[in-house]
């Protein structure tokens, strides 16, 4: 997707995924990420198996949908995904034809847009998503990739460096005395996320890092070089000299 689209991806193993992750999956289909997920196969004869539920191990479907709906007076957080065979769906709670939209009100089954098809599209909810699913990628795109103009985008922000030895390649933080001779960027938040449910100021943001020209020069044997970056956060002048400092490896008191 990143190499499709020029986005950034973000990717979770499940099992390990943070507590907000249906808040995560539903801001990102809000500002028009591309969202996919899967379910391992430990051994490659279970590539493409369907199982009971409907659902096919080894296989991609893409996340279609995020939403939240009332059932039964409580709130449901659900999960609309697609089959990219056209066909083939999950067989469980909130599939096509389950029980429970039976007592979802009609213009609540229009909303979400729900049809009894075999079109490989299907809702399910996130607790049963998650129980089923183990990898979620989420490719971020920027403004210039999106057609419509009611979605949030994000602010791009392109900062290029070198690592020159015994100039800015102060190597990984196991090195302290020359860590700080690092590229160093400093980047300020100026805009809240848009999200009334939170009680605290959050701002989103993203970093990526990129190796330009490398798959050029690939013929010609060079490979990809370990890269990498750390994130500090400071609220003032002072914490930005304290970090200044500690990167330098000089001991704070």
């Amino acid at each position: 997707m990143e190499d499709f689209t020029g986005g950034v991806t973000e990717f979770y193993e499940i099992k390990d995924a943070p507590k907000d992750l249906f808040k995560i999956m539903k801001k990102a289909f809000e500002r028009g990420s591309l969202i996919g997920c899967s379910i391992d196969a430990i051994v490659p004869a279970q590539f493409e198996t369907r199982m009971a539920s409907g659902l096919v191990k080894g296989h991609a479907y893409s996340v279609t949908g995020v939403e939240e709906t009332t059932f039964k007076a409580d709130k449901v957080k659900l999960v609309r995904l697609r089959n990219p065979w056209g066909q083939v769906e999950w067989n469980g709670s909130w599939s096509d034809n389950s029980k429970e939209w039976n007592i979802i009100d009609k213009s609540e089954k229009a909303r979400l847009q729900h049809q009894i098809k075999e079109d490989g599209e299907f809702w399910m909810s996130f607790d049963d998503f998650m129980k089923n699913f183990t990898k979620l990628e989420i490719c971020n795109l920027t403004a210039d990739a999106l057609e419509s103009d009611r979605l949030q985008t994000w602010t791009v922000s392109v900062n290029e460096g070198r690592w020159v030895r015994g100039c800015s390649a102060g190597g990984c933080r196991n090195f302290p005395d020359t860590y700080w001779t690092n590229p160093q960027y400093r980047l300020k938040l100026l805009e809240e996320d848009d999200d009334p449910e939170d009680n605290e100021v959050v701002c989103s943001f993203l970093v990526a890092l990129m190796q330009k020209n490398r798959r050029k020069d690939r013929k010609m044997g060079a490979n990809l070089f370990t890269i990498g970056f750390a994130i500090y956060e400071f609220t003032n002048l002072y914490s930005a000299n304290i970090l200044s400092r500690a990167l330098r490896g000089t001991q704070i008191h």
